[in-house]
Formats: C-alpha cells, sequence, structure tokens
C-alpha cells in the first residue's frame, strides 16, 4: 500500500513528460513539412493512451450512476422503463465499471508499445483536456 503514491506520481510524470513533449515538437526550422520525429509521436501517442487509460480508471465510479440515471432511455424495451430500466441500468453500469478499469490499465500498462490499439471504451467523462480517443 506504501508503494501506491509513487507509482500514482511515476504515472503522472509519464504524462507530463508526453504532454511536454508534443507541447513543444522539437521545432526544427527545415523538418516542418515532415512533421514530428518519430520519438516525439511515440511519445505523443503514449501520453494520450495513457491519458485515456487513467481517465477510464478514474472515471469508471460514474458507470453504475450514470446508466441509472439513463436507464429507461437505454432500457426502453422492458415494461414499465421508467422504473425497471433505471434498476437494470444501474447494475449494467456495475458490469462496466470493471470492463472500464481494465482496460483503462491496460492502456496505462502498456502505453509505451508504440502499435497496440486503444482498448478503453469511449469515455463518458473527460478529465484531462489533452487527451483524444481513437473512436471519439
Amino acid at each position: 500500500m506504501s508503494r501506491l503514491p509513487f507509482a500514482l506520481a511515476a504515472v503522472l510524470m509519464a504524462m507530463l513528460a508526453a504532454s511536454v513533449a508534443g507541447a513543444q515538437h522539437f521545432e526544427d526550422d527545415e523538418d516542418e513539412e515532415e512533421g514530428p520525429h518519430p520519438i516525439v509521436a511515440w511519445a505523443i501517442d503514449g501520453g494520450n493512451r495513457m491519458s485515456v487509460g487513467f481517465n477510464g480508471i478514474l472515471t469508471a465510479p460514474a458507470d453504475p450512476v450514470m446508466f441509472a440515471i439513463e436507464g429507461d432511455e437505454y432500457f426502453e424495451s422492458l415494461p414499465a422503463p421508467a422504473y425497471t430500466g433505471r434498476v437494470v441500468g444501474f447494475f449494467a453500469g456495475l458490469v462496466q465499471m470493471p470492463y472500464r478499469m481494465l482496460m483503462g490499465s491496460f492502456d496505462v500498462g502498456f502505453a509505451w508499445m508504440p502499435f497496440l490499439y486503444m482498448q478503453s471504451p469511449i469515455p463518458r467523462f473527460t478529465l484531462f483536456p489533452w487527451m483524444e480517443h481513437d473512436d471519439a
């Protein structure tokens, strides 16, 4: 339990380093048309995937609440969807919460690998303004 603050600090430092690398882009006057350096592009992609994964981990507890609020819209084919939709929505959110946390931790853990696709589902809430989901 005493290692958790150090692990969170390391994740936040990696996200900060990737965002700084994305902001600077190693500005070269002669290479403006070619795009960013491959290492900078790798750092930006890794930082983005790490940000999306960390956002999924932090916002996962909102899934049961949001499904319960919007349950009558999603489950309108149920009898009396104003009541049963909210209950079924809450349980559907309880099922989606571990999935969002697992895929978010996968994205955080494997953000350094260059050719992996983003596994996190589309976020309900965006905590980090610089992140961009691949499917959104």
